[in-house]
């Protein structure tokens, strides 16, 4: 995984996150990839990518993901034209 940190030329912070064929791999079979950023590159938090078939079934992931004293706060679903 490649993680960089910039700046935009309107001063905008900007964080990338390049995934390897490997972290696709393992993406695609379940396992998310954690990522805490303060350790990392001096970012403000920590970072979970996980992958699904649907919103929903990420949804359920999400929830078996954290534990009982983690509360998702919000969740924002984007799908792409022609999804459904």
């Amino acid at each position: 995984m490649l993680v960089a940190r910039a700046m935009t030329r309107d001063n905008k912070e900007l964080l990338v996150l390049g995934l390897s064929a490997e972290n696709r791999r393992r993406l695609a079979l379940g396992a998310p990839i954690d990522l805490n950023l303060i350790g990392e590159i001096h970012g403000p938090l920590s970072i979970v990518i996980f992958a699904g078939e649907t919103e929903d079934s990420m949804q359920a992931e999400l929830f078996a993901l954290v534990d009982e004293h983690t509360t998702v706060i919000d969740r924002y679903s984007r799908t792409t034209e022609g999804e459904s």
